[in-house]
């Protein structure tokens, strides 16, 4: 066979099969067969394009709170301790659905139990705490509840639920002006303390507004601590 001929027939008999696997679908590419700089295969007959980026919030469910991950960690960037969590600013926010259910809320929003009011005034108190806190006025845009489901607040310019957290500066630490005056073997240490606040939420199945319980950082507190009774010198008897 000439040199000539047999070229002609590799050629026609070299068909190089790429098979490109993308949701379950493989597709085959003849020698010679460029592939786009984007480095993506062209929509072509029985394939589907998949969308790419972030999974949806809700995929399989009806359900409308805040999106959390396998490990329960919410989307948004959660700010809080252990007892208590909460965000201030949530992408996922449907402001709109919350303006619309507020139109037709059957919640009396003068309720005293619902913290929808203005801050309380700011303490100038000249008296040192034995506990350093940090105060701060937050509007939680979403929480956990006190069953540790992740719900969305009731929070806007109409309707501010405002509430105001304490937390220790450095938990665990000795109480300051304290320890120092401790009988011998006595320690002080401060800790964190949490408080339920009724704020209006978004209930998740029923679409509508109901107040719920959430615990938030509420002030930090000393304690004192008593040795352990071993080490309790014991009275002589005489």
């Amino acid at each position: 066979m000439a040199p000539s001929s047999a070229l002609a027939l590799r050629t026609a008999m070299l068909l190089v099969v790429l098979c490109e696997i993308r949701g379950g679908v493989a597709q085959t590419r003849p020698h010679g067969y460029k592939v786009p700089r984007s480095g993506r295969m062209p929509p072509g007959p029985g394939r589907m394009q998949v969308p790419t980026g972030r999974p949806a919030q809700h995929p399989a469910s009806s359900e409308l709170r805040p999106y959390v991950d396998a490990s329960g960690k919410p989307a948004c960037n959660a700010t809080g301790l252990r007892k208590s969590a909460y965000c201030v600013e949530d992408n996922s926010y449907p402001t709109q659905l919350i303006k619309s259910i507020l139109r037709n809320v059957n919640v009396d929003l003068s309720d005293s139990e619902i913290l929808a009011r203005q801050p309380p005034d700011r303490e100038d108190s000249v008296d040192q705490r034995v506990c350093p806190t940090k105060r701060k006025t937050i509007y939680p845009k979403s929480a956990q509840n006190a069953e540790k489901e992740w719900l969305y607040v009731v929070n806007d310019v109409e309707y501010a639920q405002a509430v105001t957290t304490e937390v220790c500066g450095q938990e665990d630490a000795p109480c300051e002006f304290v320890s120092s005056g401790l009988p011998p073997g006595y320690t002080s240490v401060c800790k964190q303390k949490f408080a339920y606040r009724k704020l209006l939420a978004l209930h998740p199945t029923d679409k509508k507004a109901y107040a719920d319980n959430f615990p938030f950082p509420s002030c930090c507190v000393c304690y004192v601590k008593s040795p352990p009774l071993a080490a309790r010198s014991l009275p002589r008897r005489t």
